[in-house]
């Protein structure tokens, strides 16, 4: 529409029309994606309260374990560091055999920072397993999940673990056969007994 001028613009209804149909529109995005995420964060509880999540999280550590050719972590019960061939694709899921640095760490459910209580059986925390491959720099894939709650601790013995001058446990490798032993103390001992399993390195 022309102005009094004879210059082309819009009218105040126009732009109020467009402004009202944009609000629409950005409203019904945010809907879509906060009931998406909260599906998933439901879909997430329910997973992880499930009797067999258990099962599943212990064939998951089991797996990466005996996939492991160095480890490392610290005394506290709060990190174990693995590299070896137990990757996870990020996109399917699906297991694969490409060489990958994980981490299990117990973190706190508040955030990102490390779990000030760990070790600690009157701690909560949150066990993440963080992942990143090492065969291509450029394709490092960095991506964690949450694998369980409630976690007070997680430590994993095993032979010739050298300790360095901070407390810390360097990485080293294993021999072959070499048993080693995974412990997962949960905050809540009465409610969800300590999980110990044994893993022997191929």
């Amino acid at each position: 529409m022309k102005d009094a001028s004879g210059h082309l613009g819009f009218t105040m209804i126009e732009l109020l029309a467009v402004m009202a149909i944009t609000a629409l529109l950005a409203a019904g995005v945010l809907t879509t994606v906060a009931t998406v995420s909260r599906d998933r964060s439901r879909m997430k509880r329910a997973f992880l309260n499930q009797p067999e999540s258990q099962a599943r999280l212990v064939d998951l550590l089991r797996r990466d374990i005996a996939c492991a050719r160095e480890i490392g972590g610290d005394d506290a019960g709060g990190r174990i560091e693995l590299i070896g061939y137990a990757s996870i694709d990020p996109r399917t899921g699906e297991r694969q055999a490409r060489p990958a640095q994980i981490v299990y760490e117990v973190v706190s459910p508040v955030g990102a920072d490390a779990y000030a209580n760990r070790g600690s059986s009157r701690g909560r925390g949150e066990l993440v397993r963080r992942q990143r491959y090492l065969d291509d720099p450029r394709d490092a894939r960095v991506w964690s999940e949450l694998i369980e709650r409630d976690v007070a601790s997680i430590t994993l013995t095993h032979p010739r673990a050298p300790t360095g001058p901070a407390g810390a446990a360097a990485a080293s490798s294993d021999r072959q056969g070499a048993k080693r032993t995974l412990t997962l103390r949960y905050s809540d001992p009465s409610k969800r007994p300590t999980v110990t399993c044994e893993v022997f390195s191929p």
